[in-house]
């Protein structure tokens, strides 16, 4: 079974923002325009053969992508026909790594 990742339409929007400078005022100065972002919603899917172990996979999978800038949270869960269990945990992030 592979693992695959979930992206909300807010999380790619966000990204696309801070890429391109969507936002930004033309008169803004370049040391305010390279300012780090002020966070989005980022969720993330983890799988496992416990629901801590799927928690932790998800947590592992934002933080190897983003900057954290809050706590996690337990979107939603579900256990497998095999016993394994995923997990979705959402949190805020920052900039993308």
């Amino acid at each position: 079974m592979g693992a695959r990742r979930t992206v909300h339409l807010t999380t790619a929007v966000a990204l696309a923002a801070s890429l391109t400078g969507w936002g930004t005022s033309a008169s803004a100065s370049a040391a305010s325009a390279a300012a780090p972002a002020t966070g989005f919603s980022c969720s993330a899917e983890g799988y496992g053969s416990s629901l801590a172990a799927a928690e932790k996979d998800a947590e592992s999978t934002l933080k190897g992508d983003y900057t954290i800038l809050g706590p996690y949270t337990l979107d939603s869960d579900g256990q497998f026909s095999d016993g394994s269990w995923w997990a979705l945990v959402e949190t805020k992030c920052g900039n993308p790594r």
